[in-house]
């Protein structure tokens, strides 16, 4: 009873229902004696006990069951009302963004800590252990497997990545936790955004300290490469590592500036208020054998308004090629290619329908993106328990929701 009570908090509110119904059913049958676990609905059920406790208890289970119904009943009247949706919100496009006002890359950096794992080249320890070396091994290995036009690109960006990296890296985050936000200079987000490309260039040492960023713990463990001792331990702590992060100040600072950002550039493209996937998804996809997403489209995943969700995705390093994004132009159409795009640019795609995935990044560079999902509030449906796929869901302002 109590198994199938529980699911009252599960994301589908008509599962919800019928599990809670059915839940009722079994626990009025059983204060009433009949043994047999079946009946024929709540209003039919026996008398019940007339113990204080146990009337308390059951009559806040009607209350719960009434405000599910209820939720249901309002949910329902609102799909019904709904205008259509109009797909040309979701056509596929590449936009701009001003990186001073909403310093992405910066509170990126902030968040992999770049400022303190990324020294200079004289200041850098060689690598000394045997998981080093057989890193360097496959970082040269994939080298020798990039294209030309990968090389020409790794290697112009590698060339004023050394001029700018560390100098500025280090001025604007002092070797902190945290960078310098009321510089918010060109110059400063393209170093933040050129140190991320260098990012796995870093090779810890056993006893170095794990990052606070979650996703750069999943991200190193994804490229096959071998955790020290107290990364692995926190690898199967994840919970608890989110927890922690969610608990900083970097934290703290990186969500106030993404919501700023879906505030002001997100919301005037769709045109009214929106409910949004908040915090967004952070992506690290070091160089690599191995892809890091595989070939999907979101509607393939319980849990989407696949009728109207739109998807964006925005780079934080420079993307091309193996370093980048595949994604076809329109659903079905299995035109894939690599969006090439660069920091201060993001893209608005229909992820619900259009595959999309990445391959194995056999450039130098690390990629490094941001994607997130919104929902027009016109066309918003909390059937989901205030999620958007498996993500949490925040509401702009002017988008009043019942839970």
């Amino acid at each position: 009873i109590g198994k199938d009570l529980s699911q009252f908090v599960a994301p589908d509110l008509e599962a919800a229902e019928a599990a809670f119904c059915r839940g009722f059913d079994l626990l009025e049958l059983s204060l009433a004696g009949s043994g047999d676990g079946e009946g024929e609905g709540v209003s039919a059920a026996a008398p019940m006990q007339t113990d204080p406790q146990v009337v308390r208890v059951v009559e806040s289970y009607r209350t719960q069951l009434r405000q599910l119904q209820e939720l249901r009943k309002r949910i329902s009247e609102r799909e019904r009302a709904k205008l259509p949706f109009d797909e040309t919100l979701r056509a596929s496009q590449i936009f701009c963004f001003d990186t001073d006002r909403y310093p992405l890359a910066q509170l990126v950096a902030a968040v992999a800590e770049v400022a303190t794992v990324l020294p200079a080249d004289s200041e850098r320890e060689p690598a000394e252990s045997k998981a080093d070396a057989k890193q360097q091994g496959l970082e040269r290995r994939i080298d020798e497997e990039t294209v030309a036009q990968s090389e020409e690109e790794s290697k112009d960006l590698d060339m004023r990545q050394e001029e700018e990296q560390v100098s500025q890296v280090k001025a604007a985050g002092n070797c902190s936790s945290t960078f310098d936000l009321s510089d918010t200079s060109a110059t400063l987000a393209i170093a933040a955004s050129r140190s991320l490309a260098n990012l796995h260039r870093w090779h810890p040492q056993s006893d170095s300290p794990p990052p606070q960023c979650p996703a750069l713990v999943a991200a190193w463990k994804s490229a096959g490469r071998k955790l020290p001792k107290a990364w692995a331990i926190l690898a199967g702590r994840r919970k608890e590592h989110i927890k922690a992060f969610k608990r900083t100040n970097v934290y703290s600072e990186f969500v106030e500036v993404y919501a700023k950002f879906v505030e002001e550039v997100i919301v005037p493209l769709v045109k009214e208020p929106v409910i949004f996937q908040c915090p967004p998804t952070l992506r690290f996809q070091f160089p690599s054998l191995r892809p890091s997403i595989a070939r999907h489209k979101d509607s393939s995943y319980p849990g989407h308004l696949e009728e109207a969700e739109i998807n964006f995705w925005v780079p934080i390093t420079k993307v091309f090629g193996a370093a980048s994004l595949w994604v076809e132009s329109m659903p079905g159409k299995g035109d894939f290619a690599a969006l090439e795009m660069d920091y201060g640019q993001f893209y608005r795609f229909n992820g619900q329908h259009c595959e999309h995935f990445t391959v194995p990044n056999t450039t130098s560079c690390t990629r490094v993106s941001l994607d997130f999902r919104v929902v027009p509030f016109s066309q918003w449906s909390n059937k989901f328990g205030g999620r958007i796929g498996t993500y949490p869901a925040r509401a702009s302002p002017g988008a009043v929701v019942d839970v």
